[in-house]
Formats: structure tokens, C-alpha cells, sequence
């Protein structure tokens, strides 16, 4: 008997404690199970934080701006000789690109209004533009790339490689100008 009044104890607790707790939905069966899968802890995460932050301060210093000044300043000019390639195509007029002096550059329209073949350029300049930093033209100063309407170069001889130098970090890059008016950003060896 003593034994039945003991287990009839025991059922009477558990279901009292059944009564006090919700029932147990999908969810909590979910959690249940995968309460034994650990995930990251947080110093892991710190650690991990730290190692990245420590390499990020290594590569920062190698990015400076100048660094990117030459290169923009390239992807500029290969814009510019592009763009006065193809209005000159498109708009039926003379474009030229003159590299004045060794920090900067202008775009031109040249007109034939009484058509007599000769090309005179506006009064002002399509673009004026001046090479930012320390990056200066080393190669194709006082050179002119005029395109006709079919966008060839008028005179094939004044096809030439151009190199724009970062004075103070000695890089450069090279845009070449074919006698087809084709602008092509790297220099094509002879």
C-alpha cells in the first residue's frame, strides 16, 4: 500500500507541474533539440574583430590618394579622347583633343561653315581640363588628335602614345591614339 500511496504522490506532482508549464509547441520542441549546437561565442567574435582590424591597419597606409591620382586622371583623358571621337562622328563636325602643356588639356570644336575644307576650332573649348595632384603629362605635350566625322585621325602622324606621370610616386600610365582614332588605354609596344 505504501508504495501506491507513493506513486500516486508522484503522478499527483507531475501532473501539477504539467498544469503550471504551457503546453509545448512545435517551436519548443525545435529549441529543445538544438539546444546542444553552440554557435560563436563572443570572444570568438572579439578575436575575430581584432585580427581583421589589424589587417585593415597594415593595407591602410599603402592606399593613399595620390595613388589613385594618376589613374584617375588617365581614366579621364581616354573618357575625353573617346567622347571627341565619337561626337565627331555623330555631330558631323571636326573634334580635337590638344594636350596644351604637361598639366593640362582641352577639347575642341572645329567647324567648316563655308565649306571649304578648312576646320577652324570654336571659341571656346568643348572641355577645359587640368590634371589634378602632382600627375603631369611626360610624353605628347603640344600633341593634337583631331577626328574627321568618320572618326579617323585627320593627320595618321600625329597618332601617338601619351603618358601621364605621377611626379611624386613615379607612377604612370599610357593611353595610345591609333591613326584609325581608336583610343586604346595601355601602351601598345612598336
Amino acid at each position: 500500500m505504501r508504495s501506491r500511496a507513493v506513486s500516486t504522490r508522484r503522478d499527483a506532482e507531475r501532473t501539477a507541474t504539467l498544469r503550471r508549464t504551457p503546453p509545448r509547441t512545435r517551436d519548443a520542441r525545435m529549441t529543445l533539440r538544438y539546444r546542444g549546437v553552440r554557435g560563436f561565442t563572443i570572444i570568438e567574435l572579439l578575436v575575430t574583430m581584432a585580427v581583421l582590424g589589424a589587417l585593415a591597419a597594415i593595407a591602410v597606409p599603402g592606399l593613399t590618394r595620390q595613388n589613385y591620382d594618376v589613374w584617375s586622371a588617365h581614366d579621364q583623358l581616354v573618357q575625353d579622347l573617346r567622347t571627341a571621337r565619337l561626337d565627331a562622328i555623330t555631330k558631323g563636325d571636326h573634334f580635337a583633343v590638344k594636350i596644351a602643356d604637361d598639366h593640362s588639356y582641352e577639347v575642341l570644336r572645329l567647324r567648316d561653315p563655308d565649306n571649304t575644307g578648312v576646320w577652324t576650332p570654336d571659341a571656346q573649348p568643348v572641355i577645359a581640363r587640368v590634371l589634378s595632384g602632382n600627375v603631369r603629362f611626360t610624353n605628347g605635350v603640344g600633341s593634337t588628335f583631331e577626328f574627321n566625322t568618320r572618326g579617323l585621325m585627320v593627320i595618321p602622324e600625329a597618332a601617338a602614345p601619351v603618358v601621364l606621370t605621377d611626379t611624386q610616386s613615379s607612377k604612370s600610365r599610357t593611353v595610345t591614339v591609333w591613326p584609325s582614332g581608336q583610343v586604346a588605354p595601355i601602351d601598345i609596344p612598336s
